[in-house]
């Protein structure tokens, strides 16, 4: 199974937006200046502003993938890929460019994260003129 979260990037500061079957451990919001997260991919990604996904192996047989994507001109998310690194589907599809290129699979998350996005924001709209018109 592969679980994850969602950060989006306010300011200096990472807030999670969703997250999905993993501990529950990741702080809501994680400062970048702190000196404590400097070595999360979710950091690392942001502050060296990179294009490419950063792959983190925190413990035995555990792989995490961070990739930043821009939502729009000002919006920034990353997503975390959270799974077992003898999950070869898994790996091979996000890390070893086997299957599929990867770059391809991260295209996808980011095309779904910007109608995720867009929805949200028409949701919004849609809500504030009913608002509006009683």
């Amino acid at each position: 199974m592969v679980m994850g979260f969602l950060h989006e990037l306010r300011g200096r500061e990472l807030h999670k937006l969703e997250d999905v079957g993993t501990s529950g451990r990741t702080p809501k919001i994680i400062d970048i200046d702190n000196p404590y997260y400097e070595d999360w991919g979710v950091v690392e990604v942001i502050k060296k502003d990179m294009k490419q996904p950063v792959i983190n192996h925190p413990y035995e047989n555990h792989t995490i993938v961070s990739v930043k994507m821009n939502i729009d001109r000002d919006k920034q998310w990353v997503y975390n890929f959270h799974f077992d690194s003898d999950k070869q589907k898994v790996n091979h599809l996000l890390v070893k460019n086997d299957i599929i290129d990867s770059r391809e699979v991260y295209r996808l998350i980011h095309a779904l994260c910007l109608i995720t996005e867009r929805m949200q924001q028409t949701d919004h709209t849609t809500l504030k003129e009913a608002n509006k018109h009683g």
